[in-house]
């Protein structure tokens, strides 16, 4: 034993790293929006497989 307790052993422990994702693959070289815009509130629909759903006002737009 070395006399830490498990939290300076945890506190010291490295964190794995994430795989890095494609940033900013909606919008084009213009930096353009790609996707559709909500008619209700402007926001961007969320893609599902069989839908498309804004997260503020909840409208959602069946495919």
């Amino acid at each position: 034993m070395d006399g830490r307790t498990g939290l300076e052993k945890r506190r010291n422990q490295k964190m794995p790293k994430h795989a890095e994702s494609p940033l900013y693959e909606k919008y084009d070289e213009e930096g353009d929006y790609e996707g559709e815009k909500c008619p209700r509130c402007g926001s961007f629909l969320a893609e599902h497989d069989d839908r498309k759903s804004c997260g503020k006002c909840q409208y959602t737009k069946h495919q």
